[in-house]
């Protein structure tokens, strides 16, 4: 009996340490730990054309984008919407890519769709758009604008968030002018803090419903226009459900899981046709 027992005794050690050893990592395997921290360019893009006429610092070539998300792919960036930015650095998501890039475009201008979502899709990028309202609202009820300078019209904001090439941000309804009243959507010099919420929210949040009705979602996202935006404004756009703000400033965004007021000033480099996009995303 006692020479049964310490067989299966034996067998029952050899049986343990068989299944250790399947269960644990191979000494040859590496565990890649998840990241906590990550480097980010934004792109900031405006207009893009096919009339070499029309090129300056802020509508370059359609075929420069080409060669942009060209250049992207075969660099093994990968381009990443600013919610996939937003739940990395709250720690919603498991992963994230090695090298991430956000390619952004503000205005909203219709040249944007007619030749960027077809280049999206050949290569397999996501891009960010921030329209403004009060100018996509023009390009809806009138006719015969120029295809080069008329915003997207609400319904063609409808057809590129639904290609899941684009994701849809607030530029504002009206506040994208600079006039004796008001920097764009910056805080007046000697105004209120109650008064400058009151107007904001009620341009923003206009915007955020059109949006909400046009695409299913709810942008979180406030891209401030010109890059002028108001020092303390982050529990102002934190009240009204954004959880992040892009700004002109250049520069590359390190970010750090944890550190969530670090994504309200986010910097962007702006595609000059003239300045090479390796130089921006260094």
């Amino acid at each position: 009996m006692k020479k049964h027992l310490k067989s299966f005794a034996s067998f029952f050690m050899v049986t343990l340490l068989l299944c250790l050893s399947a269960a644990s990592p191979q000494a040859d395997t590496v565990l890649t730990p998840k990241p906590s921290s990550a480097d980010v360019p934004i792109l900031m893009y405006h207009g893009l054309t096919d009339q070499p006429g029309k090129v300056n610092n802020y509508f370059i070539p359609a075929d420069t984008f080409r060669q942009d998300m060209k250049y992207l792919k075969d660099n093994g960036y990968t381009s990443i919407t600013m919610t996939q930015l937003i739940d990395f650095t709250y720690g919603e998501i498991d992963g994230f890519p090695d090298k991430p890039v956000i390619i952004s475009f503000d205005d909203g201008y219709y040249n944007n769709h007619l030749f960027g979502t077809s280049v999206l899709k050949e290569y397999n990028m996501k891009a960010v758009m921030s329209p403004v309202g009060s100018a996509c609202q023009i390009a809806s009820e009138e006719e015969y604008m120029s295809e080069i300078y008329r915003n997207v019209t609400w319904d063609e904001l409808t057809e590129m968030s639904e290609s899941g090439c684009w994701e849809i941000q607030n530029h504002t309804w009206n506040m994208h002018e600079i006039t004796d009243q008001r920097k764009g959507a910056r805080k007046n010099p000697g105004e209120s803090i109650g008064e400058y919420a009151s107007i904001l929210k009620e341009d923003l949040l206009s915007l955020q419903d059109k949006i909400q009705s046009c695409t299913g979602k709810t942008p979180n996202t406030f891209t401030w226009p010109f890059g002028m935006y108001t020092s303390g404004s982050k529990e102002l756009l934190k009240s009204m459900g954004f959880r992040a703000g892009l700004i002109c400033a250049s520069g590359i965004n390190h970010i750090e899981q944890g550190d969530t007021d670090a994504l309200f000033g986010l910097k962007r480099n702006l595609r000059k046709p003239n300045v090479s996009l390796e130089r921006l995303l260094q």
